[in-house]
Formats: C-alpha cells, sequence, structure tokens
C-alpha cells in the first residue's frame, strides 16, 4: 500500500481554485475569468505532475457541483497517466450524493474514475458513498496529509529521487487568514 510503503515523505504543495470565490477579495470573478483560469490552473498542475513526478497526488476538495467540474479533469489526467490520486473530501452535498441526473451520475463517473483512493471524514460518510456509487475499496476514512507551510520553486531537487522516499503533490486550496 503507499500509503505505508516508505517512512520518508517529500511534500510539495500546489494551490489550486480560485482566489476570489470564498477569499478575503470581494470582487466577483465573470464566467470566462473562471473558465481560463480554471485551464491554466490546469495546465500548471499537469507541468507540476511532469516536472516532480510525484508517488502519489492528493487533492483537497468538496463533493459539490463546483468542486466536481473543477476535479474531473485532475481525475482523468492521473487516469489515462495512472498517477495514484486521492481525493479527501472535506464536506459533501447530499443533493449530489442522491441525484437522480443521468448527466450528474456520469459526471460522478468520471470524477472518481482517475481516484485511487478517496478519502471521507468518517465511516458513515463512507458508506453512504458506497451505496450510491460503489467503489468500496476507493473509500476510505482519512485524516489530513501534512501541508508545508510555504510552497518550493521548481529546482534541481525535483529530478532527484532517493530510494525510500515517497514523493506526495499535495493539491488544495489555502487561503491566508
Amino acid at each position: 500500500d503507499y500509503f505505508v510503503k516508505n517512512k520518508k515523505y517529500n511534500l510539495k504543495t500546489f494551490v489550486y481554485g480560485s482566489k476570489l470565490d470564498g477569499g478575503s477579495l470581494i470582487k466577483k470573478e465573470n464566467i470566462w475569468y473562471k473558465f481560463i483560469n480554471t485551464l491554466r490552473v490546469f495546465f500548471l498542475f499537469v507541468y507540476e505532475v511532469i516536472i516532480f513526478h510525484p508517488d502519489i497526488i492528493h487533492i483537497n476538495t468538496s463533493f459539490n457541483r463546483k468542486g466536481l467540474l473543477r476535479d474531473i479533469p485532475f481525475s482523468l489526467f492521473s487516469f489515462f497517466f495512472r498517477s495514484r490520486l486521492i481525493f479527501k473530501l472535506h464536506g459533501s452535498s447530499y443533493d449530489l450524493i442522491y441525484t437522480k441526473s443521468r448527466l450528474m451520475k456520469f459526471l460522478i463517473k468520471l470524477f472518481f474514475s482517475g481516484a485511487r483512493k478517496v478519502g471521507v471524514l468518517s465511516e458513515i460518510e463512507r458508506k453512504e458513498f458506497i451505496k450510491e456509487f460503489g467503489h468500496p475499496e476507493k473509500m476510505v476514512v482519512v485524516k489530513n496529509i501534512a501541508v508545508q507551510i510555504k510552497p518550493e520553486g521548481a529546482g534541481v531537487s525535483y529530478f532527484i529521487r532517493e530510494p525510500g522516499i515517497t514523493y506526495c503533490l499535495f493539491v488544495s486550496r489555502i487561503i491566508k487568514g
């Protein structure tokens, strides 16, 4: 199991998501800005994965419509490039869990397709996800992974891999308070 394979970790943080939405800035983003920003962040993520080549990609997200649409490209990328992706869900939309919409069910299937594991906050939530979407082997109750305080800049060390160290890319929306 890649969660316990090594005792040492090299953790890199990749900040994603909107800086305005839910952040400290008051200005509203229009739909085009959100679309362009989402594409820009996705391509930066792809670049980061190519350069850092993590063993694990840990994405903190919410299971809601907005997070689902934003995170499907990350999931599909991980699926096609066989990356070890874990989604850590912080909060879930019960309307989405119990949706009857065929479109939303298809999007949820895409969301789960690239994840090797989906971390939830409780055993009750885990059972709800398994009941609605299956994949009991993917659903785990998991604690937060540690976050480094200051993201590192790209450097030569990303190309040198030491044996016995698990390389993890932590992808999250971080807002300074």
